[in-house]
């Protein structure tokens, strides 16, 4: 990446000096990496048969009372996919964000 100068010493201000030889200030820099994400950011994809499923079941088993670790065991998947299968809505082909 780029290297940090100092604009004025006794502000304290940066700028970032990219390798093109651009002028950036932090913030600026900051703002123009949530763009390129935002640009880059896939749709939704809807929810396949095997994951409408898991879904399910892990829903079911929710209200059973078993814990998220315990699902997870159960449907042997991570006790963060069992967190999300349990605390999201599917996502239907249309869908925004």
């Amino acid at each position: 990446m780029g290297e940090i100068k100092m604009l004025h010493p006794h502000q304290g201000m940066k700028q970032l000096v990219t390798p093109s030889g651009a002028v950036m200030y932090p913030r600026v820099f900051e703002f123009e990496l949530v763009v390129q994400r935002l640009k880059r950011r896939r749709s939704p994809q809807p929810e396949t048969p095997i994951r409408a499923a898991l879904r399910k079941r892990a829903i079911q088993l929710r209200e059973q009372g078993l814990s998220y670790p315990e699902i997870a065991r159960e449907l042997n998947i991570s006790v963060g996919t069992a967190w999300n299968l349990s605390n999201s809505l599917p996502k239907a082909a249309g869908d925004e964000l």
